[in-house]
C-alpha cells in the first residue's frame, strides 16, 4: 500500500459529539476544510446510519469518523462510484488484517461473513449540477462485545480476532486503503473499480432471496447501476431494478 498523501492530514478528535457527519457539515459552512480532513469521535450522540436509520456504537469502543472530500470532478450521474471506492477501501483494509471473507453488502455495509462490522454513509452537498463537497461518515466495529439485540447479525475486530485492537492503528491502516482508492477514483479507473466492486459484492452473480413488500423472492445480482441502484434477474431473465430500503437482503 502506498504511502498517504492526503488523508487525515487534518485531524480533529472529540470526545463527544451529536454525529460527526453533522459536525463535519457545520465545520465546511463555517471554515476552510482541507480534502482528506478527518473528524472522530468516541460518541455519537446521534449517530445515523442510510436513509434516517440510526447507528448504536458503545462509548469508546468503536472506530467513528467523518472523511471529508472535493471529488468535484466525478459526474452527478456517477456519484455511487464514491461509494464503490470507500467500500472497497474498507474490504482491503479488512484483506490486509488477514480477515479475507468481507463483503460489500449493498448499498452502504461491510459484512464479515453473515454479520455487519461496518457501515457507512455518504452525504454530498451540491452546487448546481456538481457535486462540491462529500462527507463519509464511516462506523467500524472495533472492540464492541455486546450488540443487543443486534447479536446476531454484528459484529466487532475484538470478536473476530479475540483481543482488544488499537483504534488509532487501525485508523491508520484504514485510511491508507482509502486513500488507495479514492486515488483510483481521480484517475478515473472506472472499470478497475467495476471489477474489483463486483468481486467482493455479497450475493453478486448468484440466485439469492431477498425480501419485497414481505414477500420472500428469488433473484440474482446482475448490476449496480450508476445512481446505485441494484438491478436484479429473475427467473424469466427479466431486469427489475431496486432502489435504497426497497427490498431487504435475507442473510
Amino acid at each position: 500500500m502506498i504511502d498517504r498523501q492526503f488523508f487525515g492530514r487534518q485531524l480533529i478528535e472529540i470526545d463527544e459529539v451529536d454525529s460527526t457527519n453533522i459536525h463535519a457539515q457545520d465545520l465546511l459552512k463555517n471554515q476552510k476544510v482541507l480534502e482528506g480532513a478527518i473528524i472522530t469521535a468516541n460518541f455519537q450522540t446521534k449517530g445515523r446510519g442510510q436513509m434516517g436509520t440510526s447507528w448504536y456504537s458503545e462509548k469508546g469502543q468503536n472506530l467513528l469518523f467523518s472523511l471529508i472530500l472535493t471529488p468535484t470532478a466525478l459526474p452527478l450521474e456517477m456519484q455511487f462510484y464514491l461509494s464503490k471506492v470507500v467500500a472497497l477501501g474498507i474490504v482491503s483494509f479488512l484483506n490486509e488484517i488477514t480477515i479475507t471473507n468481507a463483503k460489500i453488502k449493498w448499498p452502504n455495509d461491510i459484512y464479515v461473513g453473515d454479520k455487519k462490522v461496518c457501515g457507512i454513509l455518504i452525504e454530498n452537498n451540491l452546487r448546481g449540477y456538481c457535486l462540491e463537497s462529500s462527507i463519509v461518515g464511516i462506523g467500524l466495529n472495533v472492540n464492541q462485545l455486546d450488540f443487543g439485540v443486534y447479536d446476531d447479525s454484528a459484529t466487532s475486530l475484538r470478536l473476530l480476532f479475540g483481543k482488544v485492537m488499537e483504534t488509532s492503528l487501525i485508523l491508520n491502516k484504514l485510511l491508507n486503503n482509502l486513500e488507495f482508492w479514492y486515488m483510483k477514483l481521480k484517475e478515473g479507473a472506472y472499470q478497475i473499480i467495476d471489477e474489483e466492486y463486483y468481486r467482493k459484492l455479497l450475493f453478486y452473480n448468484k440466485w439469492t432471496h431477498f425480501e419485497v413488500k414481505e414477500k420472500r423472492i428469488l433473484r440474482k445480482i446482475i448490476q449496480v447501476n450508476s445512481l446505485g441502484n441494484l438491478c436484479l434477474e429473475n427467473g424469466d431473465g427479466q431486469t427489475e431494478v431496486y432502489g435504497m430500503k426497497e427490498l431487504k437482503f435475507i442473510i
